[in-house]
């Protein structure tokens, strides 16, 4: 083993956000803490192994992991592949605006308030058509969790010129994504945010 490199660290987050399109004052805490481990082989072969542990306020902590390995075949060839998960939360945004634009006409509702500020539309009689139930974003949302896998091939023809080619696959689960829910009054329409149960994106 030509070298090994370790780090390790820990930390937290306290945020706090007040905004007048926000129905409600927005708090969220973090604490985390992650490991990473770095060895190199003759200098042909880098393996990087690391892990992280979230614990959000309201969320179920997670533990996001990666794994990426580099091998260098010769001077001018060299492959890189990794594979990971990762993990992210709603943002303040997808769980508390309340915003209308009412030069376009439009309204996004987060997920936290859409189902009490749209059932209060409706029963003020504002709502004119329905395209999704209520009841649907009554729940709070998921958060994302995802795995990636990466795979590329780095050809050096000369100094001035190399080749790249890159294979990925992603697949995430609870994707968040806004969707329209109902149109009100003055051809309003109104979003919200949902989660999306699975989605796979690759290419080359």
């Amino acid at each position: 083993l030509n070298s090994v490199k370790g780090m390790i660290g820990l930390g937290g987050i306290k945020e706090q956000l007040d905004r007048k399109d926000f129905s409600n004052k927005a708090f969220q805490d973090l604490k985390f803490i992650y490991a990473q481990l770095e060895v190199t082989n003759f200098d042909n072969i880098n393996i990087i192994a690391g892990t992280r542990f979230d614990h959000y306020s309201n969320y179920s902590p997670e533990i996001s992991n990666k794994l990426a390995l580099g091998i260098s075949l010769s001077d001018n060839i060299k492959i890189n592949s990794s594979i990971g998960s990762g993990y992210k939360v709603p943002d303040f945004r997808q769980r508390y605006f309340d915003f209308t634009n009412s030069t376009i006409g439009y309204t996004v509702l987060g997920r936290d308030v859409a189902f009490d500020r749209l059932v209060s539309m409706e029963y003020d009689g504002i709502i004119q058509e329905i395209f999704i139930p209520f009841s649907e974003i009554k729940s709070n949302l998921n958060s994302e969790t995802s795995v990636n896998l990466n795979i590329g091939l780095k050809y050096n023809l000369s100094r001035k010129l190399n080749f790249d080619i890159n294979f990925f696959n992603n697949k995430v689960n609870n994707l968040i994504e806004w969707q329209l829910v109902a149109l009100s009054e003055n051809n309003t329409n109104i979003y919200s945010y949902f989660n999306i149960n699975e989605v796979q994106t690759k290419g080359i």
